[in-house]
C-alpha cells in the first residue's frame, strides 16, 4: 500500500463547504494492512497476513496497528522467521552495548566475570553481562532451552547455547588459574549412564586453597567408549590430567569398589611412574568410596530382610491410604498414651534413607500396630514378636549408616578425618553379640562383616593419618578406636601409623628445607657482582656446607609434629569447631605440618553428594539431556557444578537446596518422543 494514501477515502465524503487537508500515512506499519470502507461508512484496517480487522480513522491512532505488526505470527513467519520484519525495531540486535543511565547520577559500570552479579542502584547495563547472567540462569535452574520458544522470549533462542559454552570456557580458565597454586590435589571418579546406554565418566578435583577453603570442582564429564575397562578409564584420567596440567600434583584417587577401578588405579599409577610425574613426597592413595560401600552393605541387608520390611510397609500403607484410617490410628495413639512425636511415612523405591525413616516411625508406634485391630475392624495384618525384633535390629543398623552417609558425603568440609569415627561405630554394631532364634540374621551379619572388613583393611592407614591431623583426636582417639576394633592387640597397629606419619612428615620437612635453601641460593647468586672467579669453587663448598648445617639444625630441633602431638586435644564440646579454620589460624605455628594437613584433609571419603549417598541405583542422565552432543553435555554439567560452588561460597545456600544434582532432570531441548541422536 502506498504510504501517501489517505485514510479518509475520497474527498467527496467530506462535508460540503469544508476544505480539510488529507492526512498522509506515515507509519511504515501501514504497508501490512489494507484499508476498506464498510457499508455503514466506517473504515477498517485488515491485516494482509492474518486478515484480522482493526479500527482506523483520523482519531484511532496507530499504536494498535504497530503492536499487531510486531506480534502477528503469520507476518513474522512470512517476513523471514523469528527475526520479524526488517523495519521492526529489535533492541540489542547487532549492537555491542546497550546503556541505560540515570540523568542525575553517575552510572556504575559492571565488570563481566564467571560468577559475577549485578548490584542495585545506578549502573550501566552491559549486553554481554546480561547475556551471561541469562546463561547462568539456564544452567543453575536447569531450565529447558524450549522456554525460548515462547513468544516473549523467542529472540534469545540462538544466543543461549553459545553463551552457555562461553560461560564454560570462562570457568575453565578461572579454574586452571586456581589449580596452579595447589600443591596437592585429590581426584574422585564416578560413572553415569544415559537412556541411550552410553557410559559417562565424571572426574572431580578436591583441594584446599591458600585460605583453607575446601573446593570440589568437576574437571571432566565425557563419554566412555567401549569397552568400559580399567585401561580405557585410565586413558581418560591421564588425558584430563594433562589438559589441566595437574599430573604432578595428584595425592589420591577415590572411586567405587569395583575391580575395573582397581585396574584403572594401577594403570594411572604406572603411567605417572613412567613419566616421573608422581609427587616426590607422600603416596598415591587408592580410596574406596564410603557411600558405595555403605550402599552395598545396606542393599544386602534389605534383600535378606525383604519380607520384614515389606510387612511393615503394608501396615504403614494401610494407615496412610485413607483419612478415616489415619483418624482411627491417631485415636488409638492417644488412648494408649503415646506422644505423637513422629509421623508415619512410606519409603521411596531406591532410597534406603526413606526406608530407615519408615521403619523408625513404625517401630515407635509398634504397640499401636499390635492392637490396632481393636479400633479398626478392617485391619487384619498380623505380626510376630520376632518380626518386630528383626525390624528393630535393621532400623538400628540403618540409623548408623544414615548418620555416617550424612557425615562422609558432605562437600562443605573435610571428610577423611571423620571416617575412623564412623567406621568404628559400624564395626562395633556388626561385631556385637546378637540373640535371634533364626539363623537368618546371624548369616547376614557374617556376610556384612566380611564386606566391611575388606573395605576397612584397605583404608586404615589413610583415615588414621587424617584422624591424627584433627586437633580434636590426634593419637588419643586413634588408640581408643583401634582398641575397639583390634582388641588388646591394638598397640602394633598404632605404632605402624605413628611410624608412617613421622616418615611422611620428614619428607615434607626435607622438601621445605630444600625449597628454602634453593631460595636463599638464588638470592645470593643475584647479589654476587664483581666477585673473584678464583673463589667460585670455595663458595660452592660453603653453600653446600650451609645447607647441611641448616638441615641438621632442623632435625635436632623439636619438630612441628612433636609439638602438635604434645599439646592437649581440642575439647569435643565445641559444636561449631571447624578443622580447616583451626589449621588456617595455626598454619604459622606448624608451617610444615600444615602443608601435610592440606593434603590429607582434602581427600574425599565419597564420590557422591549427600543427597545421592542413599540411592541404591546408579547416577544417570535424563532422556532430554542424553540427546545433547557430548561436548554440550560436558559444558552444561561442569558449568553448573562450578556455578553452584561459587554461589554457595557467596552465601546463596537456598540456591543449593533448590538445585539437586542427582538425579539430573534438566530438559534442555524440546524433542519428540523418538528424536534423532545428536
Amino acid at each position: 500500500m502506498d504510504g501517501n494514501v489517505s485514510i479518509f477515502g475520497d474527498a467527496e465524503r467530506l462535508a460540503p463547504g469544508k476544505v480539510k487537508p488529507i492526512r498522509k500515512l506515515k507509519s511504515p506499519h501501514w504497508q501490512h494492512f489494507t484499508i476498506k470502507t464498510l457499508e455503514d461508512g466506517s473504515l477498517r484496517a485488515f491485516c494482509k497476513y492474518c486478515t484480522k480487522s482493526l479500527t482506523c480513522g483520523p482519531k484511532a491512532g496507530t499504536s494498535h496497528i504497530a503492536r499487531h505488526a510486531r506480534n502477528c505470527r503469520k507476518l513474522l513467519t512470512s517476513s523471514g522467521g523469528s527475526d520479524g520484519p526488517s523495519h521492526v525495531p529489535r533492541p540489542m540486535k547487532n549492537r555491542e552495548k546497550l546503556q541505560w543511565k540515570r540523568k542525575t547520577q553517575k552510572p556504575l559500570p559492571i565488570v563481566p566475570s564467571f560468577c559475577g552479579s549485578i548490584s542495585g542502584g545506578n549502573f550501566v547495563l552491559d549486553e554481554s553481562v546480561c547475556r551471561l547472567e541469562l546463561a547462568k540462569m539456564f544452567i543453575l535452574h536447569e531450565l529447558p532451552f524450549k522456554i525460548v520458544e515462547h513468544e516473549g522470549f523467542r529472540r534469545f533462542r540462538d544466543a543461549i547455547a553459545g553463551d552457555c559454552k562461553t560461560l564454560y570456557e570462562m570457568g575453565k580458565m578461572d579454574l586452571k588459574e586456581a589449580l596452579k597454586s595447589c600443591e596437592r590435589i585429590s581426584l574422585a571418579t564416578s560413572m553415569w549412564t544415559s537412556d541411550q546406554n552410553l557410559g559417562y565418566m565424571c572426574l572431580t578435583a578436591h583441594y584446599i586453597d591458600d585460605g583453607w577453603r575446601i573446593h570440589k570442582k568437576m574437571l571432566t564429564f565425557c563419554v566412555v567408549k567401549t569397552p568400559h575397562d580399567g585401561i580405557t578409564k585410565a586413558g581418560i584420567v591421564a588425558k584430563s590430567l594433562a589438559q589441566w596440567d595437574i599430573d604432578r600434583k595428584i595425592s589420591s584417587i577415590t572411586c567405587d569398589n569395583s575391580s575395573l577401578n582397581d585396574a584403572m588405579y594401577d594403570s594411572v599409577k604406572a603411567n605417572l611412574l613412567e613419566n616421573k610425574a608422581l609427587p616426590p613426597i607422600g603416596h598415591l592413595y587408592h580410596v574406596r568410596c564410603c557411600a558405595h560401600i555403605l550402599n552395598e552393605i545396606v542393599r544386602y541387608a534389605l534383600e535378606v530382610l525383604h519380607d520384614v520390611v515389606g510387612n511393615i510397609r503394608e501396615r504403614v500403607r494401610y494407615v496412610k491410604s485413607a483419612a478415616s484410617r489415619e483418624e482411627i490410628f491417631d485415636e488409638a495413639v492417644g488412648q494408649m498414651g503415646l506422644p505423637k512425636k513422629k509421623s508415619l511415612s512410606l519409603d521411596v523405591a531406591g532410597r534406603w534413607d526413606t526406608t530407615y525413616l519408615m521403619l523408625d516411625s513404625a517401630i515407635y508406634y509398634k504397640k499401636v500396630f499390635l492392637v490396632l485391630g481393636q479400633w479398626d475392624n478392617e485391619y487384619t495384618l498380623a505380626s510376630t514378636a520376632e518380626e518386630w525384633k528383626e525390624a528393630e535390629f535393621l532400623c538400628k543398623f540403618l540409623k548408623i549408616c544414615y548418620n555416617a552417609a550424612n557425615v562422609l558425603s558432605t562437600t562443605r568440609g573435610s571428610t577423611s578425618n571423620m571416617c575412623l569415627h564412623e567406621i568404628c561405630a559400624i564395626h562395633n554394631f556388626l561385631h556385637q553379640e546378637i540373640d535371634f532364634s533364626e539363623t537368618t540374621v546371624h548369616d547376614m551379619l557374617r556376610v556384612m562383616q566380611a564386606k566391611f572388613d575388606e573395605y576397612w583393611g584397605e583404608s586404615t592407614l589413610l583415615y588414621a593419618i587424617s584422624t591424627v591431623l584433627d586437633p580434636r583426636f590426634k593419637m588419643l582417639f586413634l588408640k581408643y578406636a583401634f582398641e575397639q576394633i583390634y582388641g588388646l592387640d591394638y598397640a602394633p597397629y598404632v605404632d605402624e601409623v605413628s611410624r608412617t606419619i613421622y616418615a611422611i612428615f620428614y619428607e615434607y620437612k626435607d622438601q621445605s628445607a630444600q625449597s628454602e635453601a634453593n631460595k636463599h641460593g638464588h638470592e645470593s647468586k643475584e647479589g654476587e657482582t664483581g666477585e673473584d672467579e678464583d673463589m667460585n669453587e670455595e663458595t660452592e663448598v660453603f653453600v653446600g656446607y650451609n645447607q647441611f648445617l641448616s638441615q641438621q639444625s632442623l632435625k635436632e630441633a623439636k619438630s612441628d609434629l612433636d609439638r602438635y602431638l604434645g599439646e592437649s586435644v581440642v575439647p569435643l564440646n565445641q559444636k561449631s569447631f571447624d578443622v580447616l579454620k583451626w589449621w588456617h589460624d595455626n598454619s604459622l605455628v606448624y608451617p610444615v605440618l600444615s602443608k601435610m594437613a592440606r593434603t590429607y584433609l582434602s581427600i574425599p571419603a565419597s564420590t557422591v553428594l549427600s543427597e545421592a549417598a542413599f540411592s541404591t541405583s546408579g547416577t544417570g542422565l535424563d532422556r532430554f539431556r542424553s540427546r545433547l552432543s557430548p561436548d554440550v553435555i560436558e559444558a552444561l554439567v561442569c558449568s553448573q557444578d562450578w556455578l553452584r560452588d561459587e554461589y554457595t561460597e557467596g552465601g546463596f545456600l537456598l540456591l543449593l537446596l533448590l538445585l539437586p544434582l542427582l538425579p539430573l532432570t534438566i530438559s534442555f531441548l524440546a524433542v519428540p518422543d523418538d528424536p534423532p541422536a545428536l
